[in-house]
C-alpha cells in the first residue's frame, strides 16, 4: 500500500501536534507544581537546619548549573544543583543531590565577599563566577526565576522572582567590590 505525499504530511503533522500539546499540558502542570512552592520549602528546610539561627537574615534560592564539554563528534553536559543562602558579605552553598524525587544535601560551605581575588560575571544577569586569591575557580552557578522539571537533571519545580532579582543585585554588587 503506498500513501500520498498529503496523507504522509498529515501524519507527521498529527504525530508534531501530539507532541506539542504533551509538553505544553506538561509545562502548565510543572508551574501549576511550582507555585504550591513545595520544592521552594524543601530547599528553605535546608538552612532552617544549617543557619537555624540566622537564615531569616538570609535570601534563599536554587541555583544550578550546566556545563558542556565538546570532545570530538560528542557532548558531554554536566549538572550541578545547589541551594544558596546569600547576603551582601557572604553566601552559603549547599551542593543538593537530587534522586527519586528527594532533594538531599551533604555539607555545606561559606564564600565570604572579602575571601575572593575575582568575580566572572555580567550586570543584570543571574549568574557568577568565584575565584579564589590563587585565581582557581570556586564556584559558577545560576540562579533562574522560573525552574521546572524537565528531566532527572532538572529535579525541581520552584518559582523565585524575588530571589532571582536579589540574586541579579548580588552579582553586581560583588563586582563592584570585588574586581
Amino acid at each position: 500500500m503506498e500513501y500520498s505525499w498529503q496523507q504522509i504530511a498529515l501524519g507527521w503533522g498529527v504525530i508534531i501536534a501530539v507532541v506539542v500539546v504533551y509538553v505544553w499540558v506538561r509545562e502548565r502542570i510543572n508551574l501549576k507544581k511550582a507555585s504550591t512552592g513545595k520544592d521552594k520549602e524543601r530547599i528553605q528546610n535546608i538552612f532552617k537546619t544549617i543557619l537555624p539561627q540566622q537564615w531569616g537574615n538570609y535570601h534563599i534560592a536554587y541555583a544550578c548549573l550546566e556545563k558542556k564539554e565538546y570532545r570530538g563528534k560528542r557532548t558531554i553536559t554536566r549538572y550541578w544543583s545547589y541551594a544558596i543562602a546569600f547576603s551582601w558579605n557572604e553566601m552559603y552553598d549547599v551542593p543538593l543531590l537530587c534522586e527519586n524525587r528527594e532533594i538531599r544535601y551533604k555539607d555545606s560551605f561559606c564564600i565570604k565577599k572579602e575571601s575572593l581575588a575575582k568575580i566572572a560575571g555580567k550586570k543584570g544577569e543571574g549568574w557568577m563566577t568565584l575565584y579564589d586569591q590563587s585565581q582557581k575557580e570556586i564556584l559558577t552557578l545560576e540562579v533562574k526565576a522560573k525552574n521546572t522539571k524537565s528531566d532527572r537533571f532538572h529535579p525541581v519545580n520552584i518559582l523565585q522572582e524575588a530571589e532571582a532579582e536579589a540574586f541579579i543585585h548580588l552579582v553586581e554588587h560583588w563586582l563592584e567590590e570585588v574586581n
